[in-house]
């Protein structure tokens, strides 16, 4: 539904308005003269300006729209006059290709037969991959802005989330090492496609010839690379450890070599050609796990994948549209990925939380158990109340030890529900438990103690029940405030045989 979304906004932004020039064109290059049709792509082995010419009547336009072409600068003359440039033809470094231009001129320039030249400075290559159009800007304006920011800006946003995503993927594998290699991949994954789309970015210019090539040069092994640690990180997630993946660790690093140390374009084209279709092996490999088997999270962009792949090679083996849409496709793996490994984290954490609170709690009445003590911060104002049952053996060995484990589980229940929030039942064994009470005052914590025995005793028909209990506020030391609490306790129990 995705990739169906895709072609159709892709081909609305492109498809000609008012007047389209889809008749024959002329191009001419170094005095040869050709004649085509649109779209028309072609590389060469040389730098060149070379020249794309039509001819047209005279109408109701005052805008030329070229959705796509394939150039490192453009000047566009309309009757011999120019109307348009970005770069010059001595230094072929815009970067213009995956953006709509919008040339905007006089209307009163027409006449009743009018010439249009496209001149392109091409490096390595040069071409038109839609069909530029002519019609008024209050009808186009809102149509082109759209079309470059899908073309253009939205990869301004992939390119800070993926550098965001790999950041934290590569966190969180420091977190968590047992799943290192995973977020590690993934997390490089999303950095080195991030570093990638920047090629992806319209700029007039990008400086001398060197940096220009030099920053290709880095895009594109930034792309290798990136596919690379994603096909990486797909095996550590499925099967825990590498399988193709470690066949071709050393394929990358010799496509990355060659790229760097490309003397010029047309070597950097030719060597950029052939580690496209190990990149695209990558891709495939990729999605073939994931489809065999049957990765339920990855399954959606893995697909998408796959179609974007197929479309593009599609339209470079046959000339039948110059959108591609691979950049979407890495993207959207990326970020899917990436949702997948920090959702994956958070499941962790919170397993491990779960696993920790558990590991602080009774299994048999639910109450806290003596770990709760070591992550414990007290206030001067909390309240330490150490409870201890009243001949709990006798109810143990007259009814049994069913009916004491009842008992237990109700004291329990019955105090929580007597309990706020923040409030801690701590069992440290037995029948004695201690209550934190925070920010309590005395006569409260007394009113809750009768209140607990009163519910209770409305619970247990056989017989009656009582507990001792001590208290005291918290001190500096727990130890210390235990211990008062412990002695106060056991007063209160000493009083009661006393007495009876």
């Amino acid at each position: 539904m995705l990739y169906i979304l895709l072609s159709f906004i892709a081909q609305s932004l492109h498809k000609p308005e008012g007047y389209p020039l889809d008749g024959t064109w002329t191009v001419v290059s170094d005095d040869q003269i050709t004649r085509i049709t649109l779209p028309h792509f072609e590389t060469s082995d040389q730098e060149n300006v070379v020249v794309y010419k039509t001819t047209f009547d005279k109408m109701d336009a005052n805008t030329l729209v070229i959705p796509s072409l394939s150039a490192y600068g453009i000047e566009v003359m309309l009757n011999g006059e120019q109307i348009y440039r970005i770069g010059n033809p001595a230094q072929k470094t815009a970067n213009i290709w995956n953006y709509s231009h919008m040339v905007t001129f006089d209307n009163k320039r027409l006449k009743e037969e009018n010439t249009l030249e496209i001149k392109l400075y091409s490096l390595f290559d040069h071409g038109i991959g839609n069909t530029p159009y002519l019609a008024n800007q209050s009808e186009i304006l809102t149509k082109v802005q759209l079309a470059n920011f899908f073309k253009n800006d939205i990869f301004l946003i992939s390119i800070g989330i993926s550098f965001s995503f790999g950041i934290i993927l590569i966190i969180l594998g420091f977190g968590i090492p047992e799943r290192k290699g995973v977020h590690f991949s993934f997390g490089m994954a999303s950095i080195l496609v991030a570093i990638y789309i920047f090629d992806f970015q319209f700029r007039i210019s990008t400086g001398s010839m060197v940096n220009f090539l030099t920053l290709r040069k880095i895009f594109f092994s930034s792309l290798y690379t990136g596919i690379f640690m994603l096909l990486q990180g797909v095996e550590f997630f499925i099967y825990g450890r590498r399988r193709f993946s470690k066949y071709l660790q050393w394929i990358i690093p010799a496509m990355v070599l060659a790229i760097m140390v490309s003397p010029n374009f047309f070597v950097f084209q030719n060597v950029h050609v052939y580690s496209l279709y190990v990149v695209l092996v990558l891709m495939l490999i990729s999605c073939v796990e994931i489809f065999m088997r049957m990765q339920k999270e990855f399954l959606f962009a893995a697909t998408f994948l796959v179609l974007c792949v197929i479309h593009d090679v599609s339209a470079a083996l046959f000339g039948l549209d110059y959108t591609f849409y691979v950049g979407y496709g890495i993207i959207l793996t990326v970020f899917s990925i990436s949702i997948v490994i920090i959702a994956f984290f958070k499941n962790t954490y919170s397993n491990m939380e779960n696993a920790r609170r558990k590991a602080q709690r009774d299994p048999l009445t639910g109450a806290f158990n003596r770990s709760a003590f070591d992550n414990l911060v007290f206030n001067e104002d909390d309240l330490l109340i150490v409870v201890d049952f009243d001949d709990f053996k006798a109810i143990n060995d007259r009814y049994g030890h069913d009916e004491g484990d009842r008992l237990l589980k109700l004291f329990y229940t019955i105090s929580s529900e007597n309990m706020r929030q923040g409030d801690m039942i701590i069992r440290i064994g037995g029948d004695e438990f201690v209550f934190l009470l925070r920010s309590c005052p005395v006569d409260s914590a007394k009113k809750r103690m009768r209140q607990i025995k009163e519910e209770i005793n409305a619970e247990t028909d056989q017989y009656t029940f009582d507990f001792s209990y001590g208290f005291h506020k918290v001190e500096s030391s727990i130890d210390k405030t235990f211990n008062i609490a412990d002695s106060a306790l056991y007063k209160m129990k000493n009083a009661k045989k006393q007495n009876g």
